[in-house]
């Protein structure tokens, strides 16, 4: 990844942390900006937040095929 692209990543990460800090009860928010968050990171290569990431993603609050599917995978995405 260029130089640029780590920051910005930074930023939008920390931004859905803050979000998540700000907001303790939307628990099927928080899932789905989770599983973001992780694929976000994936793509600057930050593997261990994305896992950790993907970790705080409840499976029972992902509603979408998509992110169900991406949790699903979430082990064969972080290797």
């Amino acid at each position: 990844p260029g130089s640029s692209e780590i920051p910005r990543a930074q930023i939008e990460s920390d931004k859905i942390d803050a979000y998540v800090a700000t907001h303790p009860g939307e628990k099927a928010t928080h899932a789905p900006l989770r599983i973001r968050q992780a694929m976000l990171l994936l793509s600057v290569h930050e593997f261990n937040r994305a896992n950790a990431a993907f970790a705080q993603a409840d499976s029972s609050d992902l509603h979408t095929p998509r992110d169900q599917a991406l949790k699903r995978q979430q082990d064969t995405l972080v290797w």
